[in-house]
């Protein structure tokens, strides 16, 4: 019977960090379902409120402006009374000159409108230049050795390429980092290489952990969804907030357009001009013979 062979503390230690990694990729995927199950909620209540209430809004909103439009300028208030000074000054008007003179010179003209400003030119500095050269020679895809290595240099070449069209020097950093970080980029099937992808795939699962958290956070802050939230509560005492937000707009509405029908009643438009009657065409004078 073969003696199994006894690991190296290398191998030892790869077996530890593999298991780390296999529950960060399952707590990982957990998350991922958690934060699109938001978003995907979200959207679909999101078009549910369009359809339902945000036209409706709008169309009030529309009649709010046909009756402000209807209705009687507001009465404006009696002026203030004047100072001694200023009945003074009334009173000693300037002599005639010095009003011919200020007749002359007119009201200031206003300034003309600034021109709109015209979209820059990409000029990238130096320094963003060097550093893409730098990318594309390490990155690029004819690099690659097999389909799955040139895949990926492709996603990240799509990403230092709008960053660099961008001018985003930072960003192009970033993703070069990304890349000089990935475990995609190590070579080499021993224990030692593969320590070190498995590394970098525990650094990834870390770094998105934490961009999901700042995700779902950001959800759960929106507006829509405490709307969401207000109406899965409503739903428990069955109620359907959206419904009931519906009835009171139609509700809105209706007043709305039965003050514009009063208003439009009590100003009727302007009698149309009478039609202006056709000259009469000019009486034929024979020729002379």
């Amino acid at each position: 019977m073969p003696v199994p062979r006894r690991l190296s503390p290398e191998e030892r230690y790869l077996q530890k960090k593999r298991a780390e990694l296999a529950t960060l990729e399952a707590q990982l995927a957990e998350r991922e379902l958690e934060v699109h199950t938001l978003r995907g909620g979200l959207i679909s209540f999101e078009a549910q409120y369009d359809a339902m209430v945000s036209a409706k809004y709008e169309a009030l909103d529309e009649l709010r402006i046909r009756i402000m439009e209807l209705s009687p300028p507001p009465v404006e208030p009696a002026p203030p009374a004047e100072n001694p000074a200023k009945t003074e000054a009334k009173s000693n008007p300037p002599n005639r000159s010095s009003r011919r003179r200020d007749k002359g010179k007119g009201s200031p003209k206003p300034p003309p409108a600034p021109a709109p400003p015209m979209p820059p030119d990409f000029n990238p500095a130096e320094s963003l230049k060097k550093l893409y050269r730098e990318v594309a020679k390490t990155m690029h895809p004819d690099l690659a050795d097999d389909d799955q290595n040139r895949a990926h240099r492709h996603q990240y070449m799509i990403r230092a390429n709008e960053a660099y069209e961008a001018g985003n020097e930072a960003k192009l950093l970033e993703v070069f980092e990304d890349w000089q970080h990935s475990a995609e980029t190590v070579r080499g099937h021993d224990a030692a290489a593969e320590l070190v992808r498995v590394i970098r795939k525990i650094d990834r699962c870390e770094r998105r952990l934490v961009e999901i958290a700042a995700e779902i956070e950001q959800l759960q802050t929106s507006g829509m969804f405490g709307m969401k939230i207000m109406a899965e509560e409503a739903a428990q005492f069955q109620r359907d907030l959206l419904a009931e937000m519906t009835q009171r707009l139609d509700e809105d509405i209706a007043a709305a357009r039965e003050l514009v029908a009063r208003l439009e009643a009590s100003n009727p438009p302007p009698p149309a001009p009478p039609p202006v009657a056709p000259s009469a065409p000019p009486l034929f004078d024979p020729p002379l013979s």
